[in-house]
């Protein structure tokens, strides 16, 4: 199934801002600070190595979303939230370059995601006044395209098994709640698989899902918990990863050694792996505000699969994952 649609063109093409990133370290994490506008990287003990602020498209009421880095090894992220941007930051030249386009998210903490794959962006786009459409629009060069659509999507993201994953519920409708999971060839937008989420889940909201090398998947609530799910939608695993009151998980990422990092509606990061063993977490915003949402990733670039990508793709990984020994779960183990 594709859903290619026309290529429209690139609606502004700015450059010229002026940053003070450097060259990100290996191994290290990057967030973005939505109460401050700014960039901030860390290493795996919280130690800060580097901050910068970017610009916002349409001045300060607009706030940082996800970022991602690219196979060059700079940083993208989504910037503002009705009309937003696809900020690049050149991190060997300390340039922002803004790239607007016919997308938008609605303005609550965990929407607006990027992806990276090979040279093209691929951006999540919401119903709302400011994109009548949905789905996932794809940056190449100077032009744009609907990469999917019909797809509203609530998270999206290149897992760790090279595959775009993306959480969500079709056509218009609202994605504030979403049920479903779809896995698509990152280069021809080729639907691989989907499944529902597992019934335990569905009377929570669920904003973030990303997926491992070994064919499970890993989400969150919008509060503190987080679940471990395989790739027929069946939960394996479940943690309670914070307990400040009003605190509530509003990213996800997780990196090719299966390291999680969440970002928090507090100004947090919460790190732990895929068997949800000891969580730590350290503060990563400089605001005093008491809402101050951390997008989070990881400085380690995924490398998406290449054309052609056929269901068989699932299949090895699964054959992989069979002969992978499965670490205990210090967590409560539930059945779907």
């Amino acid at each position: 199934m594709k859903f290619f649609l026309a290529a429209v063109p690139l609606l502004a093409l700015l450059f010229g801002n002026s940053v003070s990133a450097a060259v990100l370290g290996a191994g290290n994490l990057i967030v973005t600070d939505s109460a401050s506008n700014s960039v901030r990287e860390f290493t795996f003990g919280g130690s800060l190595v580097q901050s910068f602020t970017l610009t916002p498209p349409d001045g300060s009421s607009e706030t940082l979303r996800g970022l991602k880095v690219d196979a060059n090894g700079n940083l993208q992220v989504f910037n503002g939230t009705f009309s937003p941007v696809l900020s690049t930051i050149d991190v060997t030249t300390g340039t922002q370059t803004d790239r607007s386009g016919n997308f938008s998210t609605v303005n609550a903490l965990g929407y607006g995601k990027v992806a990276a794959v090979g040279d093209s962006l691929l951006v999540s786009d919401s119903f709302t006044v400011g994109s009548p459409d949905g789905g996932i629009l794809r940056f190449n060069g100077t032009t744009t395209d609907r990469f999917i659509a019909n797809f509203t999507p609530t998270d999206m993201t290149i897992g760790q098994d090279g595959l775009l994953t993306v959480l969500g519920t079709t056509g218009n409708a609202a994605a504030s709640n979403p049920t479903q999971v779809r896995v698509y060839n990152p280069t021809t937008a080729e639907l691989i698989s989907e499944f529902r989420l597992p019934n335990a889940l569905l009377g929570n909201t669920i904003r973030g899902l990303v997926a491992d090398n070994s064919g499970n998947y890993y989400a969150h609530e919008i509060g503190d918990e987080i679940f471990q799910i395989d790739s027929s939608g069946n939960l394996l695993a479940s943690l309670d990863v914070t307990d400040i009151i009003g605190e509530s998980l509003i990213d996800i990422d997780i990196d090719p050694l299966g390291n999680i990092a969440l970002g928090t509606s507090r100004g947090n990061v919460i790190l732990t792996d895929t068997s949800f063993t000891n969580p730590i977490s350290f503060e990563a915003s400089t605001s005093t505000d008491i809402n101050r949402g951390i997008y989070v990733g990881f400085t380690s670039r995924v490398t998406a699969v290449p054309e052609p990508a056929t269901a068989g793709l699932l299949v090895l990984a699964s054959g992989l994952a069979m002969h992978r020994q499965r670490r205990r779960k210090r967590s409560r183990v539930e059945n779907n």
